[in-house]
């Protein structure tokens, strides 16, 4: 659903996006040949810059940067983590002031929630009941807690958190 909070992580490049707003769905083409998402992401806006012969290319806002949201075709394999949350956006997000006011309300969200947004939860905030979702969910919570655990991915988030 459009205004739906969402995480968005490139594992491939190393891109942390952070959180953005989702605001529609965008089926298989010619030109994108997967699903993706169309996500107002936080954008450095030097980065948002027309070069001479070449269009942008979008990076993630520094924190405590300067930010600027731009819509973003997202394939559904980087969408990390889905949000219970939900802001209202305006219908059209062209005009830099609604996306701005969705930004900044994006923000006020994250900076409420210091420990990272609540998760949509498939059986309480979906009604999905099949066995099999439990299972698999109770499985994943498992690998979860042993993958954090594991010293190597300790080292990894500590080097990580050190480059930001």
């Amino acid at each position: 659903r459009a205004g739906r909070i969402v995480k968005v992580h490139d594992a491939g490049s190393g891109t942390d996006w952070g959180y953005g707003v989702a605001v529609g769905l965008q089926l298989p083409s010619k030109q994108m040949p997967v699903h993706a998402l169309h996500v107002l992401l936080l954008c450095d806006p030097a980065s948002l810059v027309r070069k001479t012969g070449e269009g942008p290319v979008p990076r993630p806002a520094r924190k405590g940067g300067a930010v600027e949201g731009e819509v973003l075709p997202v394939a559904l394999h980087l969408v990390t983590q889905i949000s219970a949350l939900r802001i209202c956006i305006p219908q059209d997000l062209r005009p830099t002031d609604n996306k701005r006011s969705v930004v900044l309300q994006l923000q006020e969200l994250v900076q409420r929630h210091p420990d990272g947004l609540p998760q949509l939860d498939p059986v309480e905030d979906m009604g999905i009941t099949d066995e099999k979702l439990h299972e698999a969910a109770r499985k994943v919570q498992e690998l979860e807690e042993v993958l954090h655990k594991n010293p190597v991915y300790k080292l990894e988030s500590s080097k990580q958190e050190g480059d930001q």
